[in-house]
């Protein structure tokens, strides 16, 4: 009944290996709790403007026509928060023609019978880029980047992609706090250990799976 798996899938069955059997093999109905649910619509509209920024369109117009798709009830000030970050982003990074936004990959790891798929953000050349939303100063760190599967299945897809050739990650973390909006970035690596750790990571993932 599994035909793929992907970072976000794999972090799931990690925390609650019910969950993710009934999301991914019943089909349940996952319901996020109204907070939960107000910010994931949050992050979506801050990717997609960000998109569009980096596909030479204008990132503000662009979030005024996402949020007024949401269909879900918005707590006032949201809007606010999603214009501040993505004002902070695009202050800092300009469009290039080389940018590829939302790129779907699919890799093989030996071992493991299905595919892992997932969407990179942004790719330049050589380097993948990540969007991150939250409203923790201390959520997102370089550990916590430095120690990522997803971006090291990302990095691992493009490196395929590429004879092999090491690939760079960078996260960038948008926050609101205290009515305050910063863009910061956390750069990082993986070597050809820390890539085999991360195909030993799926293979683990999926004969508990199974």
């Amino acid at each position: 009944n599994i035909h793929h798996l992907s970072a976000s899938s794999m972090d799931l069955y990690l925390e609650c290996p019910m969950a993710f059997m009934g999301k991914y093999v019943y089909g349940w109905l996952m319901i996020a709790p109204a907070m939960q649910a107000q910010a994931i619509e949050v992050g979506k509209a801050v990717h997609f403007s960000l998109e569009a920024h980096h596909q030479g369109h204008d990132a503000v117009t662009a979030l005024c026509q996402f949020w007024g798709t949401i269909v879900i009830p918005m707590a006032p000030g949201l809007f606010e928060k999603a214009l501040g970050m993505v004002r902070s982003y695009i202050a800092d990074e300009s469009p290039d023609p080389c940018d590829v936004c939302e790129e779907k990959f699919s890799i093989l790891v030996p071992g493991v019978n299905v595919p892992v798929i997932g969407y990179i953000d942004r790719h330049r050349g050589l380097t993948v880029h990540e969007y991150k939303s939250t409203s923790s100063p201390t959520w997102w760190s370089q550990e916590r980047v430095d120690q990522s599967k997803q971006i090291s299945l990302y990095c691992m897809a493009v490196g395929q992609k590429n004879s092999g050739a090491q690939v760079e990650g960078t996260c960038h973390v948008l926050k609101h706090h205290n009515a305050t909006f910063t863009h910061e970035k956390y750069v990082t690596t993986r070597n050809k250990i820390e890539l085999q750790e991360c195909e030993e990571y799926v293979r683990s993932t999926w004969s508990a799976i199974n």
